[in-house]
This record gives C-alpha cells, structure tokens and sequence, in this order.
C-alpha cells in the first residue's frame, strides 16, 4: 500500500553560547510504500525488547540523515532500523509509539 509519510528528523541548528549543538526537529514529506514486519524480524526484535510495527519502504533520496520518527495519518512510529536494500531502496523498520 502507497502511503503519505511526514518523517521526522533532529538537525544541528545552531550552536549555544557553550558551543553545544542546538538541535531541532524538522519534517519532510515522503512517499513509501507500507509492508508488514515479517514474522521471524518480529520475534527476533522482541526478543531484545523491541517492538516493530510496521516497515517502509521508500527512496533512499527521501530519507533525510538524523531521522528519528515517522508519521502516518496522525499516527507516529519511532525508527527503530533501517536497511538499505539496493542503491533505488531503503526499509525502516518501527514501532509504534505510546
């Protein structure tokens, strides 16, 4: 199923007066296209206390570095892993969030 995905990602804004990074969210639009998690990376996820949900895949182009969340339809999945699956895919793997 092809779906609309707002993903969510931290990016260096700015430096405080420490000389820490200051850090923000910024969204990005994406087109992906929505899988189930296969069984066995279920199990194997949960057995180290993960909890996949749902699996995107979706142009490496489209996945901006320091991403952390993904939206769909309101409902927010935090990246738990991400595959690349040749140079034209990538699948991130996440969970649902509470």
């Amino acid at each position: 199923m092809i779906v609309d995905l707002k993903i969510i990602a931290e990016i260096e804004h700015a430096k405080t007066d420490s000389g820490y990074p200051l850090k923000v969210e910024a969204k990005y639009d994406a087109v992906a296209e929505r899988n189930s998690v296969k069984r066995s990376e279920f199990y194997e996820a949960y057995k180290v206390g993960l909890k996949p949900t749902v699996v995107y895949r979706l142009h490496p182009l489209d996945y901006p570095a320091g991403a952390i969340y993904v939206e769909e339809g309101g409902v927010k999945y935090k990246i738990i892993r991400t595959y690349e699956t040749g140079s034209d895919a990538i699948e991130i793997t996440c969970e649902k969030v509470v």
